[in-house]
């Protein structure tokens, strides 16, 4: 908890005790976690001792995902290996895995406060009464936006947490029979401004870790440039399904759509197509400012992003699950509704969402609409058409940009976002549309939502498959190990591809999310890959 108790007075777990009470002795009772290793994919046993590792750090800087078991097994299963052998086969096959992170809760409830009360021997922590379902127990806290009638994650005595267990521990000579969580005590975040509140439907009583997909594991992964697919969990997942020939499952795509026609409210022009290749717009009514469901959050929160409202959550959630980056504008707020893409002009200038007036010239790529810049394309949106609680309709944008001109327009704004850094390895024109209709699907499925019919959807040249021949001979010259025919076929069908029998070898369509493969000895790497290095001879 980091609220406005002081380090000795606040009782919070750090680095496996509290801290608070008598000095000298561990008050509570927390104990280290120590151990580890043999920890498999499928949950493992929640008393285990596990090592405390270093605290989760945001997405993207670099190309690091940080990649959820639990999310994964929704697209692909697992192998039932321990998830260090599971490290090392990604990392051999050039998914390097950095760092392995555990996350758990056992023994942490929902719980109301009832009352809040001053401590009577200091001032700068608050003693509260909490029901947890079985009755009511007394909990000291330093946090200052606890409040009553709230709901928080109250670790019971004995609750295990990724730091220690806790225990009944006397503070200030009030026993405290318990600890509100922050965020960051839950391993959720690096710094918590306060104990976390939760959304008010949540049953009291209810465990906290099914509620947001604990116990987990996150695999730190440093994604290398030319591998823009596997910037989201679903291109992670694709690639397991390789390695393991396991079925891969889609994300569901299924929405409801209404009058009016998308085409009445909206239009979208784009100058060069040679900057943006494509842009496809839709427009959600009935918008209204609610907070996103718990596993919404909590996956945001695992990923190492904050949850705002749904809309820009849902975005973000598509963005970590697809790769591909959306942007919701306030429809109400586009002059006439339209969107043109175009370059920067002299003397324009533009208010980004982090608050900051940015100058643009031709060098940027802006989205507009009829009258003034809205959003630096690929990079940030503008402040002055943002989402917010007076919002009612949004135009929602799924677009691909130039990487050449997206790395120019951060650069010359002096911005770099998690946006910015998959527009410029890279997207797939293609993936854009996928990426719009996931979205709808997650809004239609949480709120209730009025998607205009259709979309427009500009796409001046859609681009030609690519199909590369692969000679089964070439493959066994260049590896000097012959991989039988059904294994390239059967691994490279899993990551995606389309083989063709010819004669000696196949004729191989190449999906539009793999632009990193453009020759024969670019699908020989991808059978070396899943052959394993490991097994060819040097």
């Amino acid at each position: 908890m980091e609220g406005r108790g002081t380090r000795g007075d606040n009782p919070v777990l750090h680095r496996g005790r509290w801290r608070g009470g008598d000095p000298g002795r561990s008050v509570g009772g927390t104990r280290r976690v120590h151990g580890g290793g043999g920890d498999r994919l499928a949950p493992a046993p929640q008393r285990e001792r596990r090592p405390l590792l270093r605290h989760p750090r945001s997405v993207g800087r670099g190309g690091a995902v940080r990649a959820s078991l639990n999310w994964l097994s929704e697209y692909v299963d697992l192998p039932e290996i321990p998830v260090g052998a599971l490290a090392e086969r990604l990392t051999l096959a050039g998914l390097e895995v950095e760092r392995i992170e555990h996350l758990v809760a056992e023994g942490v409830v929902v719980a109301r406060v009832a009352s809040v009360e001053p401590h009577p021997k200091a001032g700068n922590l608050s003693v509260c009464q909490v029901e947890t379902g079985k009755g009511h127990r007394t909990v000291v806290c330093g946090a200052d936006n606890v409040r009553e009638g709230g709901l928080f994650p109250l670790a019971l005595p004995e609750a295990c947490l990724r730091g220690g267990e806790v225990s009944v521990a006397t503070i200030r000579s009030v026993k405290s029979a318990g600890m509100l969580l922050s965020r960051k005590e839950l391993g959720l975040e690096a710094r918590s401004a306060g104990v976390w509140a939760l959304p008010a439907d949540l049953p009291v009583g209810a465990e906290l870790a099914p509620l947001i997909g604990f116990p987990d594991t996150l695999l730190s992964l440093k994604i290398t440039s030319n591998r823009p697919d596997l910037l989201g969990i679903l291109g992670i997942a694709r690639e397991i399904s390789a390695l393991y020939r396991a079925p891969l499952r889609e994300p569901a795509i299924s929405y409801p759509e209404a009058d009016p026609a998308a085409t009445t409210l909206t239009a979208v022009e784009i100058e060069d197509p040679a900057d943006c290749p494509r842009y496809v717009a839709r427009v959600v009514q009935g918008i209204a400012d609610r907070p996103s469901p718990l596993p919404i959050e909590a996956r945001l929160l695992k990923a190492g992003m904050r949850p705002l409202s749904l809309v820009v959550d849902v975005t973000n959630y598509v963005l970590l699950e697809l790769g591909h980056p959306l942007h919701a504008f306030d429809h109400a707020k586009l002059a006439e509704g339209r969107i043109v893409v175009r370059r920067g002009r002299p003397g324009e200038r533009i208010r980004t969402l982090d608050g900051v007036e940015r100058d643009l010239s031709p060098e940027v790529l802006v989205i507009a609409d009829a009258q003034r810049p809205v959003a630096v394309a690929g990079v940030m949106g503008g402040a002055e058409t943002e989402v917010g609680p007076d919002t009612h309709a949004v135009l929602l944008e799924a677009a691909a940009f130039s990487p050449a001109r997206v790395r120019r327009s951060a650069r010359t704004v002096g911005l770099r976002t998690e946006a910015s850094l998959r527009f410029e390895r890279g997207l797939s024109p293609q993936a854009a549309d996928l990426a719009s209709r996931r979205c709808l699907t997650l809004l239609a499925r949480y709120a209730p939502v009025r998607i205009a019919r259709g979309e427009v959807d500009n796409f001046p040249a859609a681009p030609r498959a690519r199909v590369i021949p692969l000679r089964q001979r070439r493959v066994a010259e260049v590896l000097g190990v012959e991989v039988p025919p059904a294994e390239v076929r059967d691994g490279l069908t899993h990551l995606g591809l389309i083989m063709r029998d010819q004669e000696g070898g196949w004729e191989v369509s190449i999906p539009p999310f793999r632009q990193d493969l453009a020759r024969e000895i670019d699908l020989i790497e991808e059978v070396a890959r899943l052959h394993g290095y490991d097994r060819i001879p040097t």
